[in-house]
């Protein structure tokens, strides 16, 4: 199992990081253990927000009551790792995850399959003629996370080329909406109610 370019030891974990080593999995579950948790990201965000909820649900939230429960809602994530770590994390989140990725998005395809890494099985497929909204044929604009927001809920902010302007990007990156969808792509993953395990 391969999910860091770091050196594995034969059970397919991280060798090089000491078991007393505090993890961003302690200090956030020491915070809000107990309490439902959503991990969101985008980007390199979504791959670090695998880890952690892979860590999360692998070292706290499998031997919880039902009520404690941990999800996921990733956009636009590579490739977090091999075909062994995408089971080991199916086997820990199923049905407790989605991920959004824009097929004209680069990074989603990234690193390459050539080295053996794959998305995970919740993977929900944007494409053109699904996404709510028209995106510029542009490298940036197939990435932004705005792009990606206004792709699954056009109709949730009124002018989506003022906000990407107020950021500071290409205010041109959504086009407009796309009037064969009508209604939001994304459904709550919080509300799942999942339970590790």
């Amino acid at each position: 199992m391969r999910y860091l370019p770091l050196r594995q030891d034969g059970n397919g974990l991280l060798s090089n990081i000491p078991d007393t080593a505090p993890s961003a999995a302690s200090g956030i579950y020491d915070a809000v253990g107990g309490c439902h948790l959503v991990i969101t990201g985008h980007s390199l965000g979504a791959a670090l927000g695998t880890y952690l909820a892979f860590d999360l649900a692998d070292r706290y939230y499998s031997d919880q009551p039902q009520a404690v429960t941990l999800s996921m809602c990733l956009f636009a994530s590579p490739r977090p790792g091999d075909k062994g770590f995408a089971d080991r994390f199916e086997a820990l989140m199923a049905d407790c995850y989605l991920v959004y990725n824009y097929v004209r998005d680069i990074v989603p395809h990234l690193p390459p399959s050539l080295f053996d890494y794959c998305s995970l099985t919740e993977v929900v497929k944007l494409t053109p003629q699904t996404a709510q909204a028209v995106i510029a044929a542009d490298v940036a604009c197939n990435h932004h996370i705005l792009c990606y927001c206004a792709m699954l809920d056009y109709n949730c902010i009124e002018n989506w080329h003022l906000l990407l302007a107020r950021t500071g990007d290409n205010n041109s990156c959504i086009c407009g909406a796309n009037m064969v969808k009508n209604r939001s792509l994304l459904p709550a993953v919080s509300d799942r109610g999942c339970h590790p395990g």
